[in-house]
């Protein structure tokens, strides 16, 4: 059985921005130790899922 992950861990500061823009708050900021790489973690939610889906048409 597949469980679903509730996060979101987004690595791309624009999208980030543009997740807050749309009033998301993020969960946390922080740096992924395996590859060195800031992130911002979210919350997934329909309202996640629907700015993504916006972003994604915008800049496809």
């Amino acid at each position: 059985m597949k469980k679903e992950n509730n996060y979101f861990f987004c690595y791309s500061p624009d999208l980030s921005k543009e997740i807050k823009r749309n009033g998301i708050s993020y969960i946390t900021k922080s740096i992924n130790p395996k590859n060195g790489l800031y992130y911002t973690l979210f919350e997934k939610d329909d309202r996640l899922r629907e700015v993504l889906a916006q972003y994604k048409k915008q800049y496809q």
